[in-house]
């Protein structure tokens, strides 16, 4: 028995040997070696979009995160800068309030057009007289 299990082994390697040397074979395991790597490749590439894929989903959710959180902040900031909540807390809190027609005087700059009733700068008089 033992006999039979050694020349099976011997066949084998004959056979590996023929396979190797013989020029067609050799086409055809250049074409199998080919083949394979083709194939460990596209394991390769595939693995690599999937990875890839998931970080774009995860770029996605982030970027729906701080579009949430700038909406947020934009409303927030609206809210802080209301004209009315300033006034209330102008009045309520520096005791300041809103100035009358006659407490409001407009000044025109020097080579500007005067109005009248409006002080010009360039005369000192006229904003010390009140007129």
């Amino acid at each position: 028995m033992r006999q039979a299990n050694d020349y099976n082994g011997l066949g084998v390697l004959l056979a590996l040997r023929n396979t190797f040397t013989n020029p067609r074979s050799k086409k055809v395991m250049s074409f199998v070696l080919a083949l394979f790597i083709s194939a460990l490749l596209v394991v390769y590439v595939k693995n690599r979009y999937r990875l890839t894929f998931i970080q774009y989903q995860q770029l996605q959710t982030q970027q729906q995160q701080l579009h949430t959180q700038w909406m947020n902040i934009l409303l927030e900031e609206s809210t802080w800068g209301n004209y009315g909540r300033i006034e209330k807390i102008a009045t309520e809190n520096m005791g300041m309030m809103v100035p009358t027609a006659q407490n409001i005087k407009i000044l025109v700059l020097p080579g500007n057009t005067p109005v009248n009733g409006v002080p010009d700068l360039t005369d000192n008089n006229s904003i010390t007289s009140g007129s």
